[in-house]
C-alpha cells in the first residue's frame, strides 16, 4: 500500500456578516466566495465565515475587516443659457451635478420670458 498526500478541492459556503447582520453568502469556487451587498452610511466589522459542504474540512472565520461607507461628496454647477436672456426666448437652466468624481448628471428646465409693459398714464 502507497501512502499518497493531496487535497480535495474545497466545496462550501462562506457567509459574510458584520455583527449579527448577514450581509449575504456565496457558494465557495475555486477557493473565493464573493457577494455584492448594498451597504448604509455607517461602519462596519466585517467577517467571512467558511462553511463546509462535507467533511473533509473544518468551518473557519476570517478576522473581522474594519469597514466605512460615508455620505457621498456632491458639487453642483449651474449653466443658464442662452445668457444674457432675451425677451420672449427660451432660457434654460441645468444643473450639473457630480458625486465623488463621477460623471456629472445634468436635471434642466426651459421656460420663455414674457415682457409685461405697464401702460403710460
Amino acid at each position: 500500500m502507497a501512502l499518497t498526500s493531496g487535497s480535495a478541492p474545497l466545496t462550501g459556503t462562506v457567509t459574510f456578516t458584520s455583527g449579527t447582520q448577514v450581509l449575504g453568502s456565496a457558494a465557495l469556487t475555486a477557493g473565493a466566495a464573493s457577494i455584492t451587498p448594498t451597504l448604509a452610511i455607517g461602519s462596519y466589522q466585517i467577517v467571512a465565515s467558511y462553511q463546509p459542504s462535507n467533511a473533509n474540512a473544518g468551518a473557519s472565520t476570517s478576522v473581522a475587516f474594519p469597514y466605512s461607507v460615508v455620505l457621498a461628496t456632491t458639487q453642483t454647477t449651474l449653466v443658464v443659457a442662452p445668457s444674457p436672456g432675451v425677451v420672449l426666448t427660451p432660457i434654460t437652466f441645468t444643473a450639473l451635478v457630480a458625486g465623488n468624481g463621477g460623471t456629472p448628471q445634468a436635471a434642466s428646465t426651459s421656460w420663455s420670458t414674457e415682457l409685461w409693459l405697464a401702460p403710460r398714464l
